[in-house]
């Protein structure tokens, strides 16, 4: 299915309206749609979303998320982002968290060169990210040290904690790199004076690939055998429009219950039986 199709059945559903579910609603729509996994760990994929690779009809999907399996992975072909790995789905907040497969070098030179909030995706999966890191360049090589203060938000509230200054810092980034010129990740709130003299940000784009620290996972240094990862990007579904089938079931899953479509009856509905959970992991 292409995203024009995608795009047309979404306007199709536009009108759809909620209704309470009867017995063949319920009979009817998971003998079609049922929900489906590309491995037993990995997220579900129910009603708004679908495989595109499933058997299943395409009414069984009313979102512009073209999502199919490799191998055991869940992917999402975003039109920014490209294919990139769906890790977590949370249907009462219409979002897809996902990891780009798309090299760190070439997904910042295309944060640099376009505004992924403002590019005309046709609103498909808006990008949500929290840490957010800016382009530096500096005239000398350097290994980030010491301590530096940094904002924390948790359950505790908002709090300066102290962290390594190699935690806010990547680089130098080979792609826009040479023998003479240097550039580097910092993250937004790192301070400009854990830098040596002569670094300057040379762009403004907020590049969602750099975490500061709490995941271990994370590396930091980018050079040969080693990665920058992307980090919390989310990918949003829902619609503003009251009427449409991904407000309907964002609705349906806040107040506990599955969201399922009649193709006989052309409306959206609320199932009775409530559900446990709603943050696939």
């Amino acid at each position: 299915m292409n995203i024009v199709l995608v795009a047309a059945l979404v306007i199709c559903f536009v009108s759809h309206e909620t209704d309470t579910a009867t017995a063949w609603n319920d009979q009817d729509f998971f003998r079609n749609c049922p929900p489906s996994r590309c491995n037993k760990d990995g997220p579900e994929i129910r009603f708004p979303l679908r495989l595109d690779s499933s058997n299943t009809s395409s009414s069984c999907g009313a979102t512009c998320a073209k999502l199919a399996c490799s191998g055991q992975d869940t992917i999402m072909l975003h039109p920014f982002l490209g294919p990139c790995i769906v890790t977590a789905i949370n249907y009462t907040g219409a979002t897809l968290n996902i990891t780009p497969l798309t090299s760190a070098c070439t997904m910042i030179q295309k944060f640099i060169s376009t505004n992924p909030l403002l590019a005309d995706t046709g609103h498909c999966c808006t990008l949500h990210y929290s840490r957010t890191g800016k382009l530096v360049g500096c005239l000398r090589e350097f290994t980030p040290s010491g301590i530096t203060d940094f904002p924390v938000y948790d359950d505790r509230g908002s709090y300066y904690a102290s962290v390594s200054a190699a935690d806010t810092i990547a680089g130098p980034l080979p792609c826009l790199s040479n023998t003479t010129y240097f550039s580097y990740l910092v993250d937004a709130y790192a301070y400009m004076y854990d830098l040596p003299l002569g670094c300057k940000v040379i762009s403004d784009a907020a590049i969602p690939v750099f975490g500061i620290g709490y995941d271990g996972s994370t590396t930091k240094k980018v050079g040969e055998g080693t990665t920058l990862r992307f980090y919390d990007i989310a990918a949003n579904w829902s619609e503003p429009e009251p009427s449409s089938v991904p407000y309907q079931c964002q609705k349906c899953e806040q107040n506990g219950q599955r969201c399922a479509f009649s193709s006989q009856r052309n409306i959206t509905f609320c199932l009775s039986q409530p559900h446990k959970g709603t943050m696939n992991f």
